[in-house]
């Protein structure tokens, strides 16, 4: 295939995730973007805590940012940071309950936008749509399988 028709390819899936992506009234609501609605939602799967560090390498995200971040989001009440009881040296950030009630939210939110979507095209299409990404992350992930090796054995050096 041609290089132009997959840089078009290209172009119309990313601007597909990104209508797909959004939520409305996230900034309205709380003056931030999807960087720290990122960080929220992972908390809501770490309900023990998460060192910053964490963040930062999950999320590809500089530490800078993060802390940043979650500068914000303390300070509007959504999580909290206490240090680590079994490592003193570390500090933990965890959602308070008004973070967990607005990941839930969202979450019950997107849930219904899918359910919308499955309507809209019918569940057999939807299934064959989810089995052709997971075919797309499959590739993504063997296209990138040799390059992570070439940069983390880089990195040694």
């Amino acid at each position: 295939m041609e290089k132009e028709k997959i840089l078009q390819y290209a172009r119309a899936f990313l601007d597909l995730i990104g209508k797909t992506a959004r939520l409305p009234d996230d900034r309205q609501n709380l003056g931030y973007g999807r960087g720290q609605r990122m960080i929220l939602f992972y908390l809501s799967n770490h309900p023990d805590g998460v060192p910053s560090g964490e963040l930062s390498s999950s999320l590809h995200v500089g530490t800078g940012r993060i802390g940043n971040a979650l500068k914000e989001l303390e300070k509007k009440g959504y999580i909290l940071r206490k240090t680590d009881a079994a490592d003193r040296r570390k500090v933990l950030v965890f959602l308070t309950g008004k973070g967990i009630a607005y990941t839930e939210e969202r979450r019950q939110e997107l849930l219904r936008n899918i359910e919308h979507g499955i309507q809209a095209v019918g569940e057999e299409r939807f299934q064959a749509f989810l089995e052709t990404w997971a075919q797309l992350a499959s590739a993504a992930q063997e296209e990138n399988a040799g390059k992570e090796e070439t940069c983390s054995s880089s990195t040694r050096d």
